[in-house]
């Protein structure tokens, strides 16, 4: 009886043990994801506030009213009132020219039709 009390013991010692490693190390795991992902988190809020920064120096160079002229006529092509605005196209691609030779001869007559 001595060493079944024995056993019961030592497998209840290892039984606490085993409980408080399975709820100690199983949280490390996800200490570490939240750990990488706050630190990709970061990074990305720098960033973001590099970003930020960059466009209120925009703004900040485009509240004169020469550079809202530039951009308006530029970009959105507007004029004032009296004006007019034209528009130069590219110029149309080149015609085909095919060798008369075969097959060239059926698809150059296909593109004259």
């Amino acid at each position: 009886m001595h060493i079944a009390r024995k056993t019961l013991g030592t497998a209840l010692v290892f039984a606490t043990v085993a409980v408080v490693l399975l709820y100690a190390v199983l949280p490390l795991g996800s200490f570490f994801d939240q750990r990488a992902a706050l630190a990709e988190d970061r990074q990305a809020l720098e960033n973001l506030e590099i970003s930020n920064e960059l466009l209120v120096e925009q703004i900040d160079g485009m509240q004169t009213r020469e550079q809202i002229e530039i951009l308006a006529r530029r970009d959105f092509n507007l004029v004032y009132p009296g004006q007019e605005a034209y528009a130069i196209l590219p110029a149309p691609p080149p015609a085909v020219s095919l060798p008369s030779a075969w097959p060239f001869w059926r698809v150059a007559e296909a593109l004259e039709d």
